[in-house]
């Protein structure tokens, strides 16, 4: 994979911190949409201590969440 490549694909999927500044809301409260399965997540790995694992949100799970409840689309 090139650089230019991988740089696209990073566009593509945000981490929860990510998603939660998109949202307007806390990381907590987009960790807790992930677990209620309001929004959908790919997991990418686990942490050192292999108890949380790392989640990202892809950016059409992101806009089809916002497109549902209704709210401005801070993407455009």
């Amino acid at each position: 994979m090139t650089q230019s490549a991988g740089a696209e694909l990073t566009d593509m999927v945000y981490t929860l911190a990510e998603a939660a500044a998109v949202l307007k809301v806390s990381p907590r409260t987009v960790l807790n949409m992930v677990e209620n399965v309001d929004i959908a997540a790919i997991v990418v790995g686990r942490s050192t201590s292999q108890k949380h694992l790392h989640k990202r949100i892809t950016r059409d799970e992101l806009e089809r969440y916002i497109r549902e409840i209704g709210a401005y689309d801070p993407m455009k």
